[in-house]
């Protein structure tokens, strides 16, 4: 859904690009989000035009609404077709807690799947 000219992803966590590729991302589930959580949408980006991307910036809330995290994630897609993307945690101070392994992915590989 979009709101003012930009994807809406407070509701659905769906991005145009994501829709494009066929894919919706599922933050919650990524970062396994508990469900006593709450998981906001701060910022989103994106580039178009001949190598695409898309970038995140998510907050983790607790019941008491404690800032508790912070999540920065992205989606790549060259010229070549190959995909990258990958997501870094940050606490509640900035310090990062974990970064997961940036995933690459070729055409072909895209094509098996």
């Amino acid at each position: 859904m979009w709101q003012h000219g930009k994807p809406d992803l407070t509701r659905s966590g769906r991005s145009a690009f994501a829709a494009l590729m066929g894919e919706v991302p599922n933050f919650e589930a990524i970062y396994r989000v508990p469900a006593t959580h709450r998981l906001v949408v701060v910022r989103y980006r994106s580039r178009g035009g001949l190598e695409r991307a898309e970038y995140w910036l998510h907050q983790k809330y607790d019941p008491a609404g404690r800032l508790v995290a912070r999540y920065e994630s992205f989606d790549e897609l060259n010229t070549g077709g190959e995909r990258r993307s990958g997501w870094s945690k940050f606490d509640h101070t900035g310090h990062l807690v974990h970064q997961s392994k940036a995933h690459f992915e070729s055409r072909h590989e895209q094509s098996r799947s």
